[in-house]
């Protein structure tokens, strides 16, 4: 995988959370309660021009393999159009 670490400027980002880490025995638990009420209680409907992308999901289970100093702050995904086929997506991982 290829990656870049970068500085960038302060964003303001909204949406639900949760704090877990891969060695929590409940951590499927967490996950999986925040994407049920993130489908269930309508927050997916309410974002507008939303795709899906299976890429994504291949990034986090390599993230999660990868040594690096993570902060644990506040990880992101910003998409850059709304291409169907071909969007690009900057995902931001929070360094120590």
């Amino acid at each position: 995988m290829n990656y870049e670490v970068i500085t960038s400027e302060e964003k303001v980002v909204a949406g639900i959370e949760a704090r877990t880490n891969n060695n929590s025995p409940d951590m499927g638990m967490v996950i999986g309660g925040l994407w049920n009420h993130f489908y269930q209680d309508g927050i997916y409907e309410s974002i507008p021009n939303k795709i899906t992308q299976k890429a994504l999901a291949e990034f986090w289970q390599e993230l999660w393999k990868m040594d690096l100093p993570r902060a644990y702050q506040c990880d992101f995904e910003e998409y850059q159009n709304d291409s169907m086929e071909e969007c690009e997506i900057h995902i931001y991982i929070g360094l120590k």
